[in-house]
């Protein structure tokens, strides 16, 4: 095994702050990784490979089944990701007791792929669901994202990344509709984010009643874009100690938080029609747990604070997900299935 690599899974995975859709999504970007392998093989010759994730206790392992002349084929896709030629025997890593009773609850983890001319397609099976089935409602996002998710819980992997004031924290436990899901977007050269959700109950005006502790002034502005409006919240500091402003808007049932002012104003724009967009998911489907959709393509490719952002500061896998054009990933109770793209 290579510590090295062991050691960027384990931050990887921790990186979502025991949030175990993000930690479900680090696991898989690891196993595109190793599914680049597709890039060598002849379509002729090509078997259904698997791979497997076990548990014990807090330790895991990331298991590879390929023949012998896919292993060879392996090294050549390895030595291109300067990865080590010992992730061939397998990958182990441990996680925190929270973290992994988490992803252990989900274990074994099996895939099988399918190697096609231009994309590689898999599906598989993890032991227990982890998140319930719930409707996912097409929605309108800028055609710039470069990553949606819709799942439950995806607030609490926001929140973490914000120095959010204990008010707003508590705004956002107490209108999140877990029932209904989440969306999750990051869209853009500066890769904003926003989170939508859907409660016809928001309570959008208890925004208005939130203070900074230490000067005791209301952090609340407001201003009006295609009328709609626009309650912008400026937070003294941000993780990167930098001043903040932040933005909700709301459009029929749904509401909209957005990383910046700028992002909020392009979302307000997107929801008018005003700008190029995607639907997301492509069609409302009546029951689902997870739905992920990367796309990082030569004319929308991921912004430089990408890596960042997704990982924690954790960026090592900068140049190995840059070679991923498209990545689609539908998870329907313990059911999962996919695609990849690859450049």
């Amino acid at each position: 095994m290579t510590r090295d690599l062991s050691s960027t899974i384990q931050r990887l995975l921790q990186a979502g702050r025991a949030n175990i859709v993000f930690g479900i999504l680090a696991a898989f970007l690891f196993l595109i990784i190793i599914i680049f392998v597709a890039k060598f093989i002849d379509v002729q010759d090509r078997n259904s490979g698997q791979i497997t994730l076990t548990a014990d206790q807090n330790k895991f392992k990331l298991n590879f089944n390929l023949t012998n002349q896919d292993l060879i084929k392996f090294s050549k896709v390895l030595n291109k990701l300067n990865l080590p030629q010992s992730v061939k025997d397998g990958i182990e890593f441990e996680l925190d007791a929270t973290s992994s009773a988490k992803l252990a609850f989900t274990t074994p983890i099996k895939t099988n792929f399918n190697i096609l001319p231009e994309k590689i397609t898999f599906q598989g099976q993890i032991d227990k669901s982890f998140v319930n089935d719930q409707a996912a409602e097409s929605l309108k996002i800028p055609a710039s994202t470069n990553l949606a998710v819709f799942g439950n819980n995806i607030a609490e992997f926001v929140m973490a990344r914000l120095n959010l004031p204990d008010q707003l924290s508590t705004w956002f436990l107490k209108n999140l509709n877990f029932q209904n899901g989440q969306y999750f977007i990051v869209f853009g050269a500066n890769s904003d984010f926003a989170l939508v959700f859907k409660n016809p109950s928001t309570d959008i005006d208890g925004l208005k009643n939130i203070k900074d502790v230490k000067s005791n002034q209301f952090l609340y502005m407001e201003e009006s874009i295609e009328n709609i409006k626009l309650y912008l919240l400026k937070l003294p500091e941000s993780l990167d100690e930098e001043d903040l402003t932040v933005a909700f808007f709301q459009e029929g049932d749904w509401t909209f938080f957005a990383s910046s002012h700028e992002a909020a104003q392009e979302l307000v724009k997107i929801q008018k029609s005003q700008r190029p967009s995607i639907n997301f998911p492509l069609k409302n489907n009546s029951l689902i747990s997870l739905i992920l959709l990367y796309r990082n393509s030569d004319q929308n490719p991921i912004g430089e604070n990408f890596p960042a952002l997704i990982f924690a500061g954790h960026g090592g896998l900068t140049k190995t997900i840059d070679q991923i054009e498209e990545f689609e990933f539908i998870l329907k109770k313990d059911k999962f299935s996919g695609l990849i793209n690859l450049k």
